[in-house]
């Protein structure tokens, strides 16, 4: 991960081409607006055995087995397939879906604020979230604030995740958006790099403070 927030910028070289007029941003949920991390439930399940953990996620609930769940699979078969072949370890699997909240810290405050901010100065916001509908669906019965957005696309709904493009033209096409007048703010480098691409302004997310700083600079705050 970069040292700063880092804007993906695109060189215009017909330049009697102006620069469009950012309306909009598409943000990103995990790590951007809600606070997600497996440690704190799963050290505690392993007693604090690092050793453990680091097996169990790279043995036994691969990053592959978390994919096919923002893909759409269903938790409950994912889980019980897990546990099948790894009978060990059938209380952590399970405790995926059973104490899911205890991953989901909490809102990340000073994004939310941002993005109150940025539509009381006119623009649009919308969520572009890597979760499966499953997981959406609890996540805003816990955050009210998730339905201030005009909108999300979930990548559990369409069977593919960022940084596949389809999901970003799903995005762009719901929504009606033009990727050059919206701004993608994400804290994976290679979804932000997928979004630029595209024509997105991307912004690799590390603070709710570098975002502000950035988007007062910009003007986008107003003075």
């Amino acid at each position: 991960m970069r040292s700063a927030l880092a804007p993906a910028r695109r060189e215009n070289r017909k330049l009697d081409v102006p620069e469009a007029k950012i309306g909009n941003f598409l943000f990103d949920v995990a790590g951007v607006l809600i606070e997600w991390r497996v440690e704190p439930l799963y050290m505690d399940l392993f007693n604090g055995d690092s050793e453990r953990f680091r097996y169990f996620f790279a043995n036994v609930f691969t990053i592959e087995k978390q994919r096919e769940i923002c893909r759409g699979k269903p938790i409950a078969a994912v889980l019980e397939e897990l546990v099948r072949r790894h009978p060990d370890y059938s209380e952590a699997v399970r405790a995926w879906d059973e104490r899911w909240d205890e991953m989901v810290i909490g809102p990340i405050e000073g994004t939310v604020r941002l993005a109150r901010a940025l539509r009381s100065r006119g623009f649009g916001t919308y969520l572009l979230g890597n979760w499966s509908r499953e997981e959406f669906d609890r996540a805003r019965r816990r955050f009210e604030f998730l339905a201030e957005f005009a909108g999300a696309v979930i990548a559990g709904d369409h069977g593919v995740m960022k940084p596949d493009h389809r999901l970003f033209v799903i995005a762009l096409e719901r929504f009606e958006l033009e990727a050059r007048s919206t701004v993608f703010v994400d804290d994976s480098a290679a979804n932000v790099a997928a979004a630029t691409a595209l024509g997105f302004e991307g912004i690799l997310f590390e603070s709710p403070e570098e975002l502000r700083r950035y988007c007062e600079d910009r003007g986008w705050l107003g003075n």
